[in-house]
């Protein structure tokens, strides 16, 4: 991970999971109900290692994801509840 780029994807990843819905085992997880302030300040504290970490936690779950689809499995964005479902397709 180059630094600024790096950097620019966990501040993204902090703001919001891409997702919409973070699972329990998400390394943000613990900063849901944190501002984006308080979350800056703790991400300013890590090491390279440890949000180097989280990247590749994120690429991990995000690998994770797009398995499903092979397995026909499709994602939709529900509007009225803000997540993601995961609907079967078969």
């Amino acid at each position: 991970m180059s630094e600024t780029g790096g950097l620019n994807k966990i501040y993204g990843l902090a703001y919001q999971c891409p997702f919409n819905n973070r699972l329990s085992e998400c390394p943000f997880y613990t900063f849901e109900g944190k501002s984006f302030r308080e979350k800056v300040f703790i991400i300013k504290k890590m090491d390279f290692q440890q949000k180097q970490d989280i990247l590749t936690k994120h690429e991990d779950c995000w690998n994770k994801l797009h398995e499903y689809d092979k397995k026909q499995v499709a994602i939709c964005f529900d509007p009225s509840i803000s997540v993601h479902k995961i609907i079967l397709t078969n």
